[in-house]
């Protein structure tokens, strides 16, 4: 299906795909573009886009160094001389792509970890903090889906949200969608819900107006994970037991890429519980086990056994940068 230039205020524009593309026109010429797509194929797809258009990609801003949101990048800059910029750990894996995988498997990848889907070709990227950035474009931190993960907020009132938030079709499909850190991505939604922007471009999913209600949508399905693990730890349990537990109840199809992605967010969600006085570690043997903290496999789960959720306390601390930008 060939790519389209969908126009949304002003100058803000977006390429909806799989991965959406940001486009903002800097002149009447020269765009930044916000993200680069999955794959080199798209890119030339891309670029023949922005050609017929009448258009010149002078930049790239990366949201984060998932391989669909930067799988364009070297080719882009190849053909086209453009700067990309990146923030914190998201700009050294762009630049070191063997760290992705890498990261998601918490190893040395086996090939099919080091295929296209997760590796993609280095690029050359500049700190989002290099005055070569287009600064009418404002930098909104969202942590929580990757370590630095950016959204890009536009003069138009426009908010690109990156993969802070899923779309609903996702929500259903997948339900365990990546996270790295469960309570950033708590207070990350949190603060995406008061955003004052009009219009906003989640990767993937449409564009849309009704912010808060996705935030809610993605809240509850964090919830939901986290009870449905605390269900499965009433009794003792290893992380591949749990995972298979998780996978059964969301019919989740087991291959090395899904027990990779969905084994890094459940790790994820055990840190989270774990800090939050919910789960512990226990030996059994020579298993690592996981299981309620200071409950016995037989007592009951009483909700007030549990400490209190600090959700709250990380929602203040991220709400004022989400708010304030850079």
């Amino acid at each position: 299906m060939p790519l389209e230039l969908t126009p949304l205020c002003g100058n803000t524009y977006y390429i909806p795909a799989s991965t959406n593309v940001g486009v903002y026109r800097l002149n009447e010429r020269d765009v930044c573009l916000i993200d680069s797509g999955p794959t080199e194929s798209f890119a030339q797809s891309l670029l023949e886009l922005m050609r017929a258009q009448g258009l010149r990609i002078r930049s790239i801003i990366c949201t984060h160094s998932h391989p669909d949101h930067i799988g364009g990048n070297a080719l882009i800059q190849a053909r086209t001389g453009c700067r990309i910029f990146a923030s914190g750990c998201e700009r050294e894996i762009a630049e070191n792509p063997v760290l992705q995988p890498s990261l998601f498997f918490g190893a040395y990848p086996s090939a099919p970890l080091r295929s296209a889907y997760f590796m993609v070709p280095k690029s050359h990227v500049l700190p989002l903090e290099d005055p070569q950035r287009p600064q009418m474009l404002k930098i909104i931190p969202l942590p929580g889906h990757t370590f630095n993960q950016i959204g890009v907020s536009t003069p138009d009132g426009v908010l690109f949200t990156a993969d802070a938030l899923a779309g609903e079709e996702m929500l259903s499909r997948f339900h365990i969608t990546f996270l790295y850190d469960i309570a950033a991505s708590l207070s990350t939604i949190e603060a995406l819900a008061s955003r004052p922007e009009k219009r906003f471009v989640p990767s993937h999913a449409p564009a849309a107006c009704n912010l808060p209600e996705l935030c809610r949508k993605n809240l509850s399905m964090i919830h939901e994970i986290k009870s449905s693990i605390l269900a499965v730890l009433h009794v003792p349990c290893g992380l591949d037991e749990l995972l298979a537990r998780l996978f059964e109840r969301y019919h989740t199809p087991v291959n090395l890429i899904q027990y990779t992605l969905v084994g890094h967010t459940v790790r994820s969600y055990l840190s989270y519980l774990y800090d939050q006085g919910q789960v512990e570690p226990v030996a059994q043997g020579f298993t690592l086990k996981w299981k309620l903290q200071n409950l016995q496999p037989t007592d009951p789960i009483p909700g007030n056994r549990y400490k209190p959720d600090r959700t709250a306390a990380y929602a203040r601390r991220y709400r004022q940068k989400g708010k304030d930008g850079v």
